[in-house]
């Protein structure tokens, strides 16, 4: 069903517009996220070029390990948020079927 709208009011539920707030959701916060933890290259560089050793190995690699378990929350935040996202919409969804009964 798509919205109608009245001036400035909108009524009913916009399954569409549900899915892509979903989806921008997930691109602008999760995946942007996920993306930024997962370049280390400027810390990377940053050490090498004023740490050796294997401290310094250690620490990038304990790094890239906590990164790695961050989008892994990440990940299983976003199921958990479709899964929630989904059972939401489909309680609107029928809030709206329900709203106006058909007379038969």
């Amino acid at each position: 069903m798509n919205n109608v709208n009245m001036n400035d009011i909108t009524i009913g539920f916009d399954a569409s517009g549900a899915e892509d707030y979903l989806v921008n959701l997930n691109n602008l916060l999760i995946q942007q996220t996920k993306e930024k933890l997962a370049d280390l290259s400027g810390i990377e560089g940053a050490l090498q070029s004023g740490w050796q050793g294997v401290a310094q190995e250690n620490f990038m690699a304990n790094l890239k390990a906590s990164s790695q378990k961050v989008q892994a929350t990440l990940d299983e935040l976003e199921s958990a948020l479709k899964s929630q996202f989904a059972q939401i919409s489909s309680t609107w969804q029928e809030q709206d079927v329900e709203m106006v009964p058909l007379d038969n």
